[in-house]
């Protein structure tokens, strides 16, 4: 589990937030002074990128969470505005997203599906299925949600949301 914690003054009043990120994205819990305050994901979840909006005395605060190579970037804004020290995210979620997708089906198609076909023909096999044609299967799917990309681009006028 990754650790931050941010103190920041909101109306004269010193406020902490501490986030605890799983390292694998699948359990998310912060605490405002002390209490939790928000708890998200299960086994069934995962979050590499999200925003997290909390209530604090009239103000919204916001946690995002963004991928980066080996773990996670925090952000913390206070009203739409980063708070002292922080920077605002890069990306957003929708766009993180996105390419997310983009890398899975690319590994997919041009590393996994092929593998698997080329250690299939050995006679490998996975829960009793040859592993050639699990590779034949997912080759088509990989492909197809790279083609769907590709006719898909979004133009710049189109906002980030999806």
């Amino acid at each position: 589990m990754k650790n931050k914690k941010w103190t920041f003054d909101l109306d004269g009043h010193t406020h902490t937030l501490e986030l605890q990120h799983s390292t694998s994205g699948v359990k998310t819990k912060v605490w405002h002074n002390g209490h939790l305050a928000l708890e998200h994901g299960d086994m069934l979840t995962i979050t590499h990128s999200a925003d997290f909006p909390i209530d604090i005395d009239g103000h919204v605060v916001v946690i995002h969470i963004r991928p980066k190579t080996f773990g996670s970037q925090y952000h913390l804004a206070i009203d739409g505005i980063p708070a002292p020290g922080e920077t605002a995210p890069k990306t957003t979620v929708a766009k993180d997203k996105r390419r997310m997708q983009f890398t899975a089906a690319m590994f997919t198609a041009f590393v996994g599906a092929p593998l698997l076909i080329l250690v299939g023909r050995d006679g490998w096999q996975v829960n009793g299925i040859r592993a050639d044609y699990i590779g034949y299967f997912s080759l088509p799917f990989a492909l197809g949600a790279l083609i769907r990309r590709y006719f898909t681009r979004r133009s710049k006028d189109t906002p980030d949301e999806c």
